[in-house]
């Protein structure tokens, strides 16, 4: 995963750095291709610690988080951001297994047509139109 920092009205040392890093790593087994992670840290009004995390994925997908610390602790904050994410990140790969299940992608017959008898339709339709075809047409001159 690349990552980006960003920070806002703070210089941060290398180990809040690290340690984000090393968090949001974690998410990296969810997307088999390489994906991009924007953070950027910020302290708004008495000591509030805000971080903001965007992760871009190869195929187009973005994930947001903005979470906020009002203690003052930025680690906390992070680990907020990395959690939601990832609820996220399993919402939408239940969602989208839910959806694109083999069940789902066959279409249905009516109750009152089973399989044998929509079969013996198909095969009448098939026989009418090869005898159909078998006539000679008749051409108006």
């Amino acid at each position: 995963m690349k990552f980006t920092f960003a920070c806002k009205k703070i210089s941060l040392n290398d180990s809040i750095k690290e340690y984000a890093e090393k968090k949001i790593s974690k998410l990296d087994k969810y997307f088999p291709e390489e994906a991009d992670a924007f953070v950027t840290f910020a302290v708004e009004k008495k000591n509030r610690c805000v971080v903001e995390l965007t992760i871009r994925a190869a195929n187009g997908t973005l994930f947001r988080a903005q979470t906020e610390d009002p203690d003052g602790d930025m680690r906390s904050a992070i680990d907020e951001a990395v959690s939601f994410i990832d609820r996220r990140i399993r919402k939408n790969k239940t969602r989208l297994a839910k959806n694109l299940r083999p069940e789902v992608m066959e279409p249905e017959l009516p109750e009152l047509l089973s399989q044998s008898c929509f079969s013996l339709m198909v095969s009448l339709i098939l026989q009418c139109v090869t005898s159909a075809e078998s006539f000679p047409r008749t051409h108006r001159t």
